[in-house]
């Protein structure tokens, strides 16, 4: 599923929970299969810096980050500790942001929009009104595909000023007086805008800002301490990797700040940072919750998460499909803010999952990180996978 909104040039826990035990290694395998696959990979492909993460079930396989911070500077290698952009890859933690709220009794799947935001009921069309939590979640609310920005609409939101939950509100202004492209729940079509608004629900039932309500209900608990949003660093930093444009496959390191991402309004899309291995604890949560409940989430609620919407392979920011290689079911996903590049892939019945990500977006680090996801299935799998 390709996941990219293009830039334009587009109750507070504080204990951490054991679900990704501290550099446990996973009998069988090694570290420096990791490094050497991220090296062959790299050197292939002439990307900037590649860093994954493997884990299982029961803890850490490992974690690596190979390359350099900035394109050419080679004083500045990558660490594993650095972080990297994951784009739309957070459209998942936004869901299960929501499923945590579920269960709380705060919000419902069922939940419109007319319930959620009263005072927009008179601003923005009626044939909205019903839309429903669940429906912005699988992409099928009658909000318009948005992988590329619309002219009409984008440079009013990229302006937008003040509080987070404010602009969400405003951005809610800017697009909702036109009626929905399809009846809600009748068709899927991939929307960014969506999950804003899902984010926003998310404020407007707790009163909290969603950037708060994700580090205290799903980063902190999860010991994702790397984690954040937007570009990492800040601009004159070279303390962690900068995104990249690509120009005839020659890199330019992009200095990080408000213009070198999308505008922190669509954070609850696509705005997650986080190093590989803080980003595998969040995939090993959902390993592991794959078959059984979690202190975060029950069964049941994990179950639904991971369930196709009906007539698509799509749910709850998840691409859900069926492998033969895998004997059933595989989740993933992909994020891109066209400087960054990253895939998840988790795999219940083989008992792994990796996070892959590069700090450059051209069809170069995109086949590089899926060079890494099917390298690493073939190591743990089979070549026959």
């Amino acid at each position: 599923m390709k996941s990219r909104l293009v830039l334009f040039a587009a109750v507070v826990c504080s204990s951490t929970i054991s679900l990704a035990q501290e550099a446990k290694p996973s009998a069988g395998h090694s570290a420096e299969s990791l490094h050497s696959l991220l090296e062959k990979t790299r050197d292939e492909k002439k990307v900037p810096a590649l860093a994954a993460a493997v884990v299982r079930g029961d803890g850490l396989v490992a974690a690596d980050a190979v390359g350099l911070r900035k394109a050419k500077s080679k004083k500045n290698p990558v660490t594993g500790d650095d972080c990297f952009h994951l784009g739309s890859c957070t459209k998942s933690m936004t869901a299960t942001l929501c499923a945590m709220l579920v269960e709380k009794g705060q919000l419902s799947w069922d939940r419109t929009m007319a319930d959620a935001f009263p005072k927009l009921v008179e601003t923005i069309h009626p044939d909205w009104h019903k839309v429903t939590l669940e429906q912005l979640l699988c992409h099928r609310s009658g909000l318009p595909e948005d992988r590329a920005p619309d002219m009409k609409t984008w440079p009013k939101i990229r302006a937008l000023k003040g509080p987070l939950p404010q602009q969400r509100i405003a951005m809610m202004e800017i697009l909702l007086p036109r009626p929905p492209v399809a009846a809600p729940g009748t068709a899927f079509a991939y929307s960014n805008s969506g999950f804003v608004i899902a984010g926003a629900m998310c404020e407007a039932a707790t009163g909290k800002a969603y950037e708060e309500l994700m580090q205290s209900m799903l980063f902190e608990p999860l010991g994702m301490a790397s984690a954040g949003f937007g570009a990492p660093g800040s601009d004159g930093d070279v303390n962690q990797p900068s995104g990249h444009d690509s120009f005839g496959g020659a890199y330019t390191p992009v200095k990080a700040g408000p213009m070198s991402d999308n505008p922190a309004v669509i954070a609850p899309a696509g705005m997650v940072h986080a190093s590989v291995a803080d980003w595998a604890k969040y995939a090993q949560f959902h390993l592991k919750g794959s078959v059984g409940g979690t202190p975060l989430l029950s069964a049941a609620t994990m179950s639904k998460l991971h369930q196709v919407a009906p007539g698509q392979d799509y749910a709850y920011g998840w691409a859900i499909r069926k492998e033969d290689w895998a004997g059933g079911q595989t989740l993933g996903h992909s994020g891109s803010n066209g400087r960054w590049f990253a895939v998840i892939q988790i795999v219940p019945t083989k008992d792994y999952a990796v996070v892959v990500a590069t700090n450059a977006a051209d069809q170069a680090a995109q086949e590089a990180c899926r060079d890494i996801v099917k390298g690493v299935r073939t190591a743990l799998v089979g070549k026959g996978s």
